[in-house]
């Protein structure tokens, strides 16, 4: 595949959501990723999602930090695993952080990157014939011990 000269930044892209899906988390992996992102500026949250609403009960916060993680239970009736997101701005947070090579990427060696949602703040879209051809571009996704990187290819 050849690179071309599309980026997220070219593009206007912005990470907007981002989970990692583990079958199974011990409770000492939970609480090493609690603690690793907490002191990058996460406040981490237990969501459950059985009812209709949502129950969500703080595990560590501190109000200087901006950002969240949050360990959702309950996804569905016929998986009974953890999903670990960054919603929004935290998403972004996330992708900058692991760009910087911030991350520790031990802490989800038995995880699949399950959602991975991104966002574009366009003033006319689809009214140009440039971006019509850049939508469908596909995303090249690259993950491993230590590193984590998309490219528009």
């Amino acid at each position: 595949m050849n690179q071309n000269e599309l980026s997220f930044k070219s593009e206007k892209l912005v990470v907007d959501y981002f989970e990692f899906k583990f079958d199974v988390l011990p409770e000492s992996i939970k609480q090493k990723i609690v603690q690793s992102f907490f002191k990058l500026g996460f406040n981490s949250f237990d969501v459950d999602k059985k009812y209709r609403d949502p129950i969500q009960n703080r595990i560590q916060t501190n109000y200087k930090n901006q950002h969240q993680i949050q360990f959702v239970v309950n996804v569905s009736s016929y998986w009974n695993g953890v999903c670990v997101a960054f919603p929004g701005n935290s998403a972004a947070f996330f992708y900058q952080l692991s760009k910087e090579k911030k991350i520790d990427w031990n802490l989800f060696d038995s995880a699949n990157i399950n959602r991975f949602d991104f966002t574009t703040f366009l003033a006319r879209p689809f009214q140009s014939e440039r971006f019509l051809i850049r939508r469908n571009t596909n995303l090249s996704i690259q993950v491993g011990v230590g590193h984590f990187n998309v490219e528009v290819v």
